[in-house]
């Protein structure tokens, strides 16, 4: 017999899980086909109440219940406007790192606008100025930035070397998100095609990746957190191979 695993997550109280009468018979997020075609485990089980399935082994990302339908005032709406409300926050979640060595305060504009066009706003934007480059005035920036609707830091180094002790002290201590953005060159306004690869894997197709990066370099890549922190364990040898980066 099927064991449920310690992790999983039943239909039962889901607001997506679609009953006729007291049985469950699909997913209005058709994430259950989904996970099938990935042969995740979805067991079918029941109790004194409903019959409902069960995502084994895993976390569904769709999962909402009743306190999500208050939250959101939606008790009494349609199947459909619960799926709008859905796909309007459930998107990929991430910190993003810019490193403006060598690069002008334009192209900092131009970059911050490359991530908004991907509509997946950052949780925080962390900007990275250095005392040698006069282009990235302190106030110059804050007065940019605090036009934004999205929480950002100003970071300042004395040299260039220091960024990557920077990104390891933020993907450790980073409390918000998920995936940490990396933007190493400015001059290349491909952000958002890195950022929507990243969702469509996650939150389209439910799967998961190592490290996203350009295809013609690493200057603007996302990787997972918990990838990073195993990895820093055990001498990087999943980020330093380029056959565990998707490019694109």
């Amino acid at each position: 017999m099927t064991q449920i695993s310690q992790v999983h997550t039943p239909c039962k109280n889901c607001s997506f899980a679609i009953y006729k009468d007291n049985t469950q018979i699909d997913c209005a997020l058709k994430y259950l086909d989904i996970y099938k075609s990935k042969n995740i485990e979805v067991l079918e089980v029941y109790d004194e109440e409903k019959e409902f399935y069960v995502v084994n082994d895993k976390k569904c990302i769709g999962y909402r219940n009743d306190s999500w339908l208050k939250d959101h005032d939606l008790i009494n709406s349609s199947i459909e406007e619960k799926i709008l409300q859905y796909n309007k926050s459930n998107h990929l979640s991430y910190t993003c790192v810019v490193n403006t060595k060598d690069a002008k305060f334009n192209d900092l504009i131009d970059i911050i606008h490359n991530i908004e066009s991907s509509k997946i706003l950052p949780k925080k934007l962390h900007i990275v100025r250095y005392n040698n480059n006069n282009e990235f005035d302190f106030n110059k920036l804050n007065a940019i930035l605090s036009k934004l609707s999205y929480p950002w830091k100003i970071h300042t180094c004395v040299d260039d070397s220091a960024f990557e002790f920077f990104i390891h002290n933020v993907t450790i201590n980073d409390q918000d998100a998920r995936f940490i953005l990396c933007i190493n060159n400015l001059s290349e306004l491909a952000a958002n095609t890195v950022i929507e690869k990243a969702n469509e894997i996650t939150h389209k197709n439910l799967d998961q990746f190592i490290a996203i990066s350009l295809k013609n370099n690493y200057n603007i890549r996302i990787f997972n957190k918990n990838v990073y922190k195993f990895d820093k364990l055990n001498g990087f040898v999943l980020l330093s191979d380029e056959k565990n980066y998707i490019l694109v």
